[in-house]
């Protein structure tokens, strides 16, 4: 038997939230293993999501409790790790998209990781997205 938590913070919505921070996080571990390679493909990208879709269902089977859904949870960490990899193919250096199939890298513009505006650019872009997405979860969450 499968119970909802019901408490007055909507503990879904942080907890997508935090999914998709560590999601955004997670591409950057290969910085030891051969950067924009390894985790910035994906292959790599399908592989954490279909990884968190049954960690969640091995959670909710383990407890009974359903906090998140596992295709909201690995939605997530793909929509975190996506959006990492979009934007490192804004760069220079690109990244290699359908790595190991092949190195090629793949890259949108040319901007510079280290260019002050381009980032202030990307930060407004982003807070006015995750102001959207939360300000809209009505939609998403009952």
């Amino acid at each position: 038997m499968v119970r909802m938590l019901n408490i007055g913070l909507n503990i879904s919505l942080v907890i997508t939230v935090l999914l998709t921070m560590i999601g955004g996080i997670i591409p950057d571990i290969d910085v030891l293993f051969g950067h924009r390679k390894l985790l910035h493909n994906v292959f790599a990208t399908s592989l954490f999501a279909l990884m968190m879709y049954i960690v969640t269902i091995l959670l909710v089977r383990k407890t009974g409790l359903l906090i998140i859904s596992p295709f909201y949870s690995s939605l997530a960490i793909m929509l975190g790790m996506l959006s990492h990899i979009f934007l490192d193919m804004l760069t220079v250096r690109g990244v290699a998209l359908l790595y190991p199939l092949t190195t090629f890298r793949v890259r949108i513009l040319r901007l510079r990781a280290r260019d002050p505006y381009a980032n202030k650019v990307i930060e407004l872009l982003s807070a006015t997205i995750i102001a959207y997405i939360i300000l809209s979860t009505k939609y998403i969450y009952p």
